[in-house]
């Protein structure tokens, strides 16, 4: 799936494609950094997120920013309670990037995330 990512988790940024969550780190090549990125499960036709159920450790992700393109080796998958944020601060450490939609499919309960470890970054 390749998505535009928009600064801010406004309705209509979300309308559009991916989102990247305020707050959170830039996608960096730096350590202690989690920059996490939303995207609705399908949202009026469009696919975003629907399949990111299908992740597994040891896939890919690849994030090209205006400056790199960035390599993530997904780590592991996780569903928790829509406000349990503990879950995305930043690990000691490490360079991650962190997926996240709403789960079950169709409904607003939980969030499913998707933990990633930067692998590589080369220049664009």
């Amino acid at each position: 799936q390749k998505l535009p990512i928009y600064l801010g988790a406004s309705k209509e940024n979300m309308a559009l494609g991916a989102v990247h969550l305020t707050y959170t780190s830039l996608p960096l090549d730096q350590n202690n950094t989690n920059c996490v990125i939303a995207a609705h499960r399908g949202y009026r036709g469009a696919a975003f997120f629907k399949r990111i159920n299908e992740l597994e450790p040891g896939d890919i992700i690849t994030l090209h920013t205006p400056w790199n393109v960035l390599t993530y080796t997904v780590t592991e998958t996780k569903i928790i309670k829509k406000n349990d944020i503990g879950q995305v601060y930043i690990r000691d450490g490490k360079k991650l990037l962190t997926l996240s939609s709403c789960h079950p499919y169709t409904k607003n309960t939980h969030r499913y995330l998707v933990f990633a470890e930067l692998t590589s970054c080369s220049e664009q």
